[in-house]
């Protein structure tokens, strides 16, 4: 359903915790036809669920690169200013 679209992962647990208490105060069978909506909203919840899960995974993992990418950047600025070091050392000895 595209009514949970734009729900955040708070709204879609609050929605599902609603659905799953509604069917048990209300002793909707399966085949009943508002057990059968609130049953259709509780596999649309879960799908927005997952969703937003795998968003969350993906955010994590770019993150990550980020920080890989940052890291990766220092080491080589650190190995660079090294590498100046070195050579101003071995001028300084050639110059001598």
């Amino acid at each position: 359903m595209d009514k949970f679209k734009s729900y955040t992962r708070a709204q879609v647990e609050f929605a599902l915790l609603d659905c799953h208490e509604t069917l048990r105060v209300g002793g909707y069978a399966v085949d009943h036809p508002y057990g059968k909506k609130l049953w259709a909203e509780i596999d649309a919840l879960r799908d927005r669920s997952a969703v937003l899960l795998r968003r969350r995974r993906d955010d994590a993992l770019a993150a990550q690169d980020k920080a890989q990418i940052a890291l990766d950047k220092a080491n080589l600025l650190y190995i660079r200013s090294l590498r100046l070091k070195y050579d101003r050392e071995r001028i300084k000895k050639l110059e001598a």
